[in-house]
C-alpha cells in the first residue's frame, strides 16, 4: 500500500464557498500529468463521484466544486476533510475527519431527509446504518 498524497489535510469545506485550497507544492509536484487532463474526480467516503474540472487547481491553485460537494454530502457547517490523489484515474479519494484528525463517517445526503443536519442538531440522533459510509 503506498502513502497518500495528500493535497488538502485538514482543509475546510465550507458549505457556502466554491473553492478548495490546494496547495503550491501538490501543483509543482504534479503540474504535468494534470496538464494532461482537465478532468477528474472527487470521491467521497459514501462513494459519490464528482466529475471536476482540474484546471484551475493550475492557474488558481482551487478546485471549484466545495459547494456542490457540500451539498451532495450534507454539509451545513464547516467540515475538515483530507483529499487523497490517485494520478492513475485522475482521482481525488476524500475523507472526513473530526479535529483529532480521525475519520469521521459521511452521512449519505438523502432528500428529504437531510442525515447530516439531523445529526448535527441531535447528537443523539440514531442514523440508519444504509446511510453511513463504510
Amino acid at each position: 500500500m503506498r502513502d497518500p498524497i495528500l493535497i488538502a489535510y485538514c482543509n475546510i469545506f465550507l458549505y457556502n464557498q466554491e473553492a478548495i485550497e490546494v496547495p503550491q507544492q501538490f501543483v509543482t509536484n504534479w503540474k504535468d500529468l494534470i496538464s494532461l487532463n482537465n478532468i477528474g474526480s472527487i470521491n467521497d467516503p459514501a462513494d459519490n463521484f464528482f466529475e471536476i474540472d482540474i484546471s484551475t487547481i493550475l492557474t488558481e491553485f482551487t478546485i471549484n466544486v466545495g459547494s456542490v460537494i457540500s451539498y451532495h454530502c450534507g454539509f451545513q457547517q464547516p467540515h475538515k476533510v483530507i483529499l487523497d490523489y490517485q494520478p492513475d484515474f485522475n482521482q481525488f479519494d476524500m475523507r472526513i475527519i473530526n479535529d483529532q484528525g480521525i475519520d469521521i463517517p459521511c452521512l449519505r445526503f438523502h432528500n428529504p431527509i437531510n442525515q447530516h443536519a439531523l445529526k448535527f442538531a441531535e447528537p443523539s440522533y440514531k442514523v440508519n446504518p444504509q446511510f453511513i459510509s463504510k
